[in-house]
């Protein structure tokens, strides 16, 4: 792997921004559709979440590759999701 600043490519960007930036509640609808984009976006969080620690504690090429764009700020992306997770509960709960 050579030493250099990584650019991050488009699709990763709107990747973050859909799936780990916008509030649950934009897509919480009774609408059909905006229903089953919201349980993809919560799916998709563990999915990020698992990731993000699994390059923590398991270090290999293709993973030190992937991991590039979260290097910098890994951390504050688990805690990010982490916190966005009390919105899911407490939709469940009082509903």
């Amino acid at each position: 792997m050579t030493k250099g600043k990584y650019k991050p490519n488009l699709s990763s960007l709107l990747f973050l921004f859909i799936f780990l930036f916008i509030p649950d509640s934009t897509f919480r609808t009774p609408d059909l559709f905006w229903n089953s984009i919201y349980i993809i976006q919560s799916s998709l969080k563990y999915v990020v979440i698992g990731y993000l620690f699994s390059s923590i504690f398991y270090h290999n090429k293709f993973l030190e590759e992937k991991q590039a764009f979260f290097n910098g700020n890994r951390l504050f992306t688990i805690l990010f999701t982490l916190t966005s997770f009390s919105n899911d509960y407490s939709f469940i709960i009082h509903n």
